[in-house]
């Protein structure tokens, strides 16, 4: 059986606001890495490569973040 991941990644960002003006809150930098970065390596690290992302506006910011990685 293959295991799936769903990462979480709606909400407003309203107790970062303004940092979360432009941007989701789980691409704010935490130690030089997008915070989502740190999820999606322990995922990864579990041997889990379906990973589904549910998001709201910032969706395409976070894909176009993912897509650039190797």
């Amino acid at each position: 059986m293959a295991v799936k991941a769903i990462i979480v990644a709606g909400g407003h960002g309203s107790r970062l606001f303004p940092l979360t003006n432009h941007t989701h809150k789980t691409l704010l930098p935490l130690f030089g890495k997008p915070l989502i970065d740190y999820a999606l390596a322990t995922i990864r690290q579990a041997g889990i490569r379906d990973i589904t992302i549910i998001g709201n506006k910032f969706i395409d910011k976070i894909k176009t973040m993912i897509l650039k990685r190797p």
